[in-house]
């Protein structure tokens, strides 16, 4: 049987498809250094303590955010299932919990970001070491 499918699951098995990197994705792997980088956010190491403090706040707020939209997305499926399932297109269960596993990822992204920036401003000779480091 083939359905119409949501984005990034696979028409006829329902197995998710490889997608390629989010923008969000790309963004943060260039802030953070790149695919190449073997140290954590060596990309942001270079920046100062006032940018790494705001890095940090930004990236909080937008983990918080996504925590948000996560919560928003499972009541609504929620209340969604709940109710008359027999009228509840599979394919808008599927998009919705696909949406809610990105946002899950995209919470860990700026997580991630937002401690390493946290970090970086805390301990300045850190920062310096792996700034000159990477660009040496």
């Amino acid at each position: 049987m083939t359905h119409t499918s949501p984005q990034g699951v696979s028409d006829r098995t329902g197995l998710p498809r490889v997608e390629a990197p989010t923008s969000l994705e790309t963004l943060l792997d260039r802030l953070q250094g790149g695919a190449n980088s073997t140290l954590a956010d060596s990309g942001i190491a270079r920046f100062s303590r006032a940018d790494l403090d705001r890095i940090a706040g930004s990236a909080a707020r937008e983990r918080e955010a996504c925590e948000a939209r996560i919560q928003c997305l499972l009541e609504l499926l929620d209340a969604a299932l709940a109710g008359d399932r027999a009228n509840l297109p599979e394919t808008l269960v599927l998009a919705t919990v696909q949406q809610a596993l990105q946002l899950l990822k995209d919470v860990r992204r700026w997580h991630q970001l937002a401690d390493n920036a946290a970090y970086y401003r805390d301990h300045p000779e850190v920062a310096a070491r792996i700034a000159c480091f990477e660009a040496g």
